[in-house]
């Protein structure tokens, strides 16, 4: 059995050999830690996996969000005529709109309220 920081230390072996064939990074691992099982040594790779694909599906929800919120900007400057706006100037153009009676504008701007709401903006 490896510790933690064992475990983190052959999830950055493996990282940082990354393109080379696994024979040599498990080389290098057992180099370093010898008392490593093949058990102890999967474990650890399945953890950094595991995590790899964690951030990227953060990063695919990031990019999500992103993409909506422009989305919903370019909406409020079409409406508007004004360009390159950021969420707050959008917001105060859709309250202004919508105070004069224009229903998409008040969608767009409860739309981009719940955009930012989302935890991966």
């Amino acid at each position: 059995m490896i510790t933690p920081e064992e475990a983190r230390r052959i999830q950055t072996i493996l990282e940082h050999s990354e393109g080379q064939p696994i024979e040599e990074r498990l080389k290098r691992v057992r180099a370093e830690m010898p008392h490593a099982t093949d058990a102890d040594i999967k474990r650890a790779f399945k953890s950094k996996m595991m995590l790899d694909d964690l951030g990227l599906v953060d990063v695919k929800a990031d990019k999500a969000a992103a993409e909506k919120l422009v989305q919903l900007l370019e909406r409020v400057e079409a409406l508007s005529g004004k360009s390159n706006m950021n969420a707050e100037e959008a917001i105060a153009i859709c309250l202004m709109l919508a105070g004069r009676g224009n229903a998409e504008a008040r969608e767009l701007k409860h739309l981009i309220e719940e955009a930012l709401k989302d935890p991966f903006f």
